[in-house]
């Protein structure tokens, strides 16, 4: 894949910012301190921008803490704007083109000097031409040498950019996933359902959504404490996901809540698909490590919830909310559909 030189060169101007300003100011290449002042040399945030440079303009360096506390303010909390979540995307977008300018570095020297040799082979030793090329070739073979030194610093800086793209990779994995359950948190449910609504509006293809809740789970909570209340809650988080079909997304929407949505899906399909994970949860049972007693019958109200297209997605989470609700109020353990004209 090739790369325009206007991108490739504004990648490397960034990159090479970023590494002078943490080198100036004595911060470790993580992947909080390098999003920071990468955002502070893409200028793509005014107020964080206008921060540092009162910070730079101090006698003495740029505080470590003080670049903590603005990745806190700019980039971790949930008031998160457009600018800084484009800020991440485009971070990593900058990153691959210059993983790929140092994968292509330095080759093209190493090809001209092979191709000059060969073409001195074929004129005659002593004649004027070849002493010409000649000298050409061990020029070119000495800046191929520079090269090289250039390729093993490149190399570092390579191996210095997939670590930070790991580790942002993963602290993005981290920001978006229930450390409990291993399932999606709130957030990053809220995300998803965004994109299933836009691609059901985009195909004019039905999504559903359930949003499920451990019945009595606060008794339960209250009598065996937390830690089985924990491993009731991963259980039934299991059961979810086990049942749902490709292309679904499993979230913990708060405590002992659920969610799931179901692109592709109707409200007749999606009803069925969580009656089955309502038996599921039911078969399961459980036991206090302690003491080896039974911690009794496990049960699940799921609300079942069919997309309207256009509608605001705060309606369509009201409206599976009140299925659930109606699904308690009915007795527990069991499913409840919220339909609407349209809805199949």
């Amino acid at each position: 894949m090739s790369i325009e030189s206007s991108d490739a060169d504004r990648s490397w101007e960034f990159f090479e910012a970023v590494r002078a300003h943490m080198a100036r100011h004595g911060h470790p290449a993580t992947p909080r301190v390098y999003e920071v002042w990468y955002a502070y040399a893409s200028r793509q945030d005014a107020e964080l921008v206008e921060r540092l440079d009162h910070a730079i303009a101090l006698p003495h360096a740029v505080p470590l803490a003080l670049i903590e506390a603005l990745h806190e303010e700019f980039f971790a909390r949930e008031r998160q704007t457009e600018v800084v979540r484009q800020t991440g995307e485009k971070l990593s977008n900058e990153l691959t083109r210059i993983l790929q300018m140092l994968a292509n570095a330095g080759r093209d020297t190493s090809s001209f000097a092979d191709a000059l040799e060969k073409i001195a082979a074929r004129l005659p030793a002593d004649g004027e031409l070849r002493k010409i090329v000649d000298t050409i070739v061990l020029a070119t073979r000495h800046m191929e040498a520079k090269t090289r030194r250039l390729e093993s610093e490149l190399e570092r800086c390579s191996v210095e950019i997939r670590a930070l793209r790991q580790g942002l990779e993963a602290s993005k994995r981290e920001a978006m996933t229930d450390p409990l359950t291993g399932l999606y948190n709130r957030r990053a449910f809220e995300e998803r359902l965004r994109l299933a609504a836009a691609h059901s509006m985009e195909t004019d293809t039905e999504m559903a959504l359930l949003l499920s809740d451990i019945d009595s789970f606060k008794q339960l909570n209250d009598s065996w404490g937390h830690q089985v209340g924990d491993a009731v809650i991963q259980l039934v988080a299991s059961c979810l996901k086990e049942g749902l079909p490709p292309g679904a997304t499993a979230a913990r929407y708060g405590g002992d809540e659920f969610a799931a949505v179901l692109p592709g899906l109707s409200v007749t399909e999606a009803e069925a698909l969580a009656d089955k994970t309502r038996e599921l949860v039911g078969k399961k049972r459980l036991r206090d490590a302690s003491s080896g007693k039974s911690i009794g019958h496990l049960s699940v109200s799921i609300g079942v919830a069919g997309y309207v297209l256009a509608e605001r997605l705060d309606e369509l989470v009201r409206r599976a909310d009140q299925a659930l609700y109606g699904a308690k109020g009915n007795g527990r353990n069991q499913v409840k559909a919220e339909r609407v004209p349209g809805n199949k």
